[in-house]
């Protein structure tokens, strides 16, 4: 089995904001498509050679379950319901080296998965978690002075 990389976010519209700007990437660099054999349609991109996938899903669809990825990009992950990530951050361990990246604010939600991560990764950050699985990268606002 090929790569299997997913963009997935709560609803299929901001699921499909990454993987439709990766389509954009992929379809404006003709080079790319005949070099590698890449064949971009509208809900994936394949690459038949290594039977690799590019997908976006949510969680009001029913594809969350049988992934095997080697990337999940999840966007607006403080909005997501608990159950989307458990799904696909257990779905990780079925590929060796694979990886999640979020790309999130904390919300507002302090209840919500997305606050829960990003109140772990201030405690890898700061040294008082060691995780050497997990790389963090952190933008916030500074309170006035």
């Amino acid at each position: 089995m090929g790569a299997e990389i997913i963009t997935a976010s709560t609803k299929k519209e901001a699921a499909r904001i990454v993987f439709d700007s990766s389509r954009v990437m992929a379809k404006d660099n003709e080079s790319f498509l005949k070099y590698t054999g890449t064949k971009v349609l509208a809900n994936t991109i394949l690459h038949p050679k290594t039977n690799g996938v590019m997908k976006p899903i949510s969680s009001d669809s029913k594809s969350t379950d049988g992934l095997k990825p080697s990337l999940i990009i999840g966007d607006e992950v403080h909005e997501w319901v608990r159950s989307l990530y458990d799904v696909l951050d257990s779905s990780l361990a079925k590929r060796n080296n694979s990886l999640f990246l979020m790309i999130t604010t904390a919300g507002f939600n302090t209840e919500s998965i997305g606050y829960e991560l990003h109140v772990y990764s201030q405690k890898v950050l700061k040294g008082d978690v060691e995780d050497d699985r997990s790389e963090e990268h952190t933008s916030e606002l500074q309170s006035p002075a």
